[in-house]
């Protein structure tokens, strides 16, 4: 077992009914917990609603990894979150994060780095990587039917990751950005059948790691 320095805690909040993230999730948690030291703790919530909790058990934890929509945080959760926010401790967004805090719709641009403006129309689209990022390490592209979200004016410190192309558009879909010591990724894909794909919970496994700064501690790459 590592050495309890070496642990990496891990907070997951679930709480975006279309895209099933309650149950995509643990997907994610099981993938992480294979690795020695790994723990994570998931709180699931509601679509939209105020029953979210768990942001109490931030402040032991390294990274918050946010899968929500539109949740309304108690004033509490959300300055417990907003602390979080601020220590510098590593953040992983997934698609409806960048809409995920009702109370807070700030936080797309100001922490994940993105600009959310509504979705594009049904479309499959082809994957491509962009940079050699230790995120995208063995990446293998999929095909993805995911309505691309639309980020016409994300902050200017994001490192384009991945681009997703339909016959009609093309938007960056992952990005990592470092702010300081901080360290934060978000991707706009997470329909249920890219977690089906093994190349997408390794990337976002990846990314838990980096943002922790552990790029020594990840998993090998299959």
């Amino acid at each position: 077992m590592a050495a309890a320095e070496e642990a990496l805690r891990v907070a997951m909040f679930a709480a975006s009914k279309e895209y099933r993230s309650g149950e995509t999730l643990p997907l994610l948690k099981s993938a992480l917990e294979q690795s020695p030291g790994v723990t994570g703790q998931l709180f699931v919530g509601t679509d939209k609603g105020a029953d979210l909790t768990g942001f109490d058990t931030l402040e032991k934890a390294d990274v918050a990894i946010l899968f929500t929509r539109r949740v309304k945080l108690s004033p509490a959760a959300l300055e417990q979150f907003k602390a979080f926010c601020a220590s510098g401790k590593g953040i992983v967004g997934i698609r409806t994060a960048s809409h995920g805090i009702e109370s807070w719709p700030a936080f797309d641009h100001e922490v994940l780095g993105g600009d959310y403006r509504d979705h594009r129309g049904d479309r499959p689209a082809t994957l491509s990587g962009l940079t050699d990022h230790f995120i995208l390490k063995g990446f293998m592209p999929f095909p993805t039917s995911g309505k691309l979200y639309k980020n016409p004016n994300p902050a200017a410190d994001i490192a384009p990751l991945l681009r997703a192309t339909t016959d009609e558009a093309s938007e960056t879909v992952a990005w990592a950005r470092e702010r300081g010591r901080q360290r934060i990724f978000y991707t706009s894909l997470g329909v249920p059948e890219d977690f089906s794909q093994p190349t997408f919970i390794q990337m976002l496994v990846r990314a838990t790691f980096w943002t922790a700064h552990r790029e020594s501690s990840a998993p090998p790459v299959r």
